[in-house]
């Protein structure tokens, strides 16, 4: 079986429902279910055998060969059990060496995660648990995921500006800004253009970066590099921005990115890079690994004219990356409406940014994305809870004053 996922992305994904292979959910309660299993069937993995385990010890002794066959991997929650980890060693011991065995628990330490996965299981997880990364998880033991690059444990969002004044410096300070700051996840923000920077001011920085200086001279790219031009504007999050004036001549070196990404990969748990033309030679090299390409579509010309290109080429290289279309409304009227992309690309615009005539005084007052009187704060929340598989459930004010 192990040898019917070494395709990767799309390919990958589709073999993978074509073997009618499957994930066993063993949960406890309704809420597990309803939590986990849209976010595992968003991720194009089918979930078959399901079990509310509750807190009972003797489940296992009714679970036959019948109920796993044709499923490659188990979602155990062990939670409630006296005995974990001896639950975990005789599970093990029933499915075959091939299977995926996923833990979930309440112990949050090193010590216990060591023992779990001693024990027989392929990943753990404690509660509350947070059902992006265990999507994530998941699609790395089953080989599903497309990225050509070194394997990391946080996910890559690449926010591409079709052309000069679309927003991407904004999209990815609101992004960045909300991960860190709304979901509690370690984040780091980068501003690839290094002729224009503007992600930093979007989140209240406005002190001068070395990344290219990072990026084009440095003989190996380490943590204690890494740290010495990292700014802290809020917690849990981490800018890395520069300024390159006309005359600064860089030959980014391909090595130095590759090694960046995969170190704020093993670092933080979402690294979101603003590219676009003024990117340079880093705009490839970060859509090909990005996991998640937001376009930003300006609703001016250009953007008509660059968006058949940027869709085609991320078509060829990184083909395994979700593309999610985000159309920004710079000005009361664009010369070209969401629409006529939509009939441009063959593609739905998953996101339009409303005009908004009180972001510039947002943003002098130092007004963080992530706080309601934003102006941007509910177009964000809604991108970060998509990207996150969270599930958001918005009601009137009237509502809440009589709930």
């Amino acid at each position: 079986m192990s040898n019917a996922f070494e395709g990767r992305g799309e390919d990958a994904a589709q073999m993978f429902q074509e073997e009618g292979l499957k994930t066993a959910l063993l949960l406890s309660g309704e809420t597990a279910f309803a939590q986990i299993r849209p976010g595992l069937e968003a991720g194009c993995i089918p979930v078959g055998f399901c079990l509310d385990v509750g807190a009972k010890t003797d489940f296992l002794k009714h679970l036959t060969p019948a109920n796993l066959a044709g499923h490659c991997a188990v979602v155990l929650d062990v939670s409630r059990q006296g005995s974990p980890l001896a639950l975990l060693r005789e599970l093990r011991e029933r499915c075959p060496a091939q299977m995926k065995i996923v833990a979930i628990g309440s112990a949050n330490d090193l010590g216990f995660y060591r023992q779990a996965l001693a024990a027989g299981a392929d990943e753990y997880f404690a509660q509350p648990l947070p059902v992006d990364e265990l999507l994530q998880a998941m699609r790395t033991l089953l080989n599903l995921d497309a990225a050509a690059c070194p394997l990391r444990l946080g996910r890559m969002v690449a926010v591409f500006g079709t052309h000069g004044g679309a927003g991407a410096g904004t999209v990815a300070a609101g992004l960045a800004q909300m991960f860190a700051l709304e979901h509690g996840r370690s984040t780091a923000l980068v501003d690839s253009n290094t002729l224009s920077p503007t992600a930093g001011s979007a989140v209240g920085s406005d002190l001068p970066g070395n990344l290219g200086l990072l990026l084009d001279e440095a003989e190996e790219i380490d943590s204690v590099l890494v740290d010495q031009i990292i700014q802290r504007p809020v917690e849990d999050l981490a800018l890395l921005d520069g300024y390159d004036g006309i005359d600064v001549q860089r030959s980014i070196k391909s090595a130095n990115v590759e090694a960046l990404i995969e170190l704020l990969g093993n670092r933080y748990r979402y690294q979101v890079w603003r590219v676009n033309g003024g990117s340079g030679a880093l705009k490839p090299l970060v859509l090909k690994q990005a996991d998640i390409v937001l376009l930003v579509l300006g609703g001016a010309l250009p953007s008509a004219r660059a968006v058949p290109d940027v869709v085609q080429w991320l078509g060829e290289h990184n083909p395994g990356a979700r593309l999610i279309l985000v159309y920004n409304t710079p000005s009361p009227n664009p010369p070209v409406p969401a629409e006529s992309f939509e009939d441009l690309t063959g593609r739905k615009i998953h996101f339009t940014i409303p005009y908004q005539k009180t972001f510039g005084e947002d943003q002098l007052k130092n007004v963080r994305f992530n706080q309601p009187s934003h102006c941007m704060h509910k177009i964000f929340s809604s991108i970060t809870n998509d990207i996150l598989g969270v599930q958001c459930h918005h009601c009137s004010w009237l509502r809440r004053l009589f709930k």
